[in-house]
């Protein structure tokens, strides 16, 4: 499965969820995570390593498409949070 049918997957799940998960769709991102999401454990080589280096050597290789803090601009991430945001408000609103 390529990064794009991946993220169409994942686009498709968010959409399902604006309003809120139900007991289907939180079955299915479930099964998404766990066919798509990994869990890695490291340990530091000493006490003196500082792990916010590390955190930002890590996402510098990796580049992880969601971490907006170290990672640089996401300007398409930033869009799909903004319109979320005044989905949701509009929501309210009614």
């Amino acid at each position: 499965m390529t990064v794009e049918q991946r993220q169409t997957d994942l686009d498709a799940l968010v959409a399902e969820a604006r309003d809120a998960l139900t007991a289907g769709s939180e079955v299915r991102l479930t099964g998404w995570m766990l066919e798509h999401l990994a869990l890695r454990v490291w340990t530091p080589p000493s006490p003196e390593t500082v792990l916010a280096d590390v955190e930002r050597r890590v996402i510098a290789a990796l580049n992880p498409p969601l971490n907006m803090t170290q990672a640089g601009p996401r300007p398409r991430l930033r869009e799909a949070r903004a319109a979320m945001a005044k989905a949701a408000v509009s929501q309210g609103e009614q």
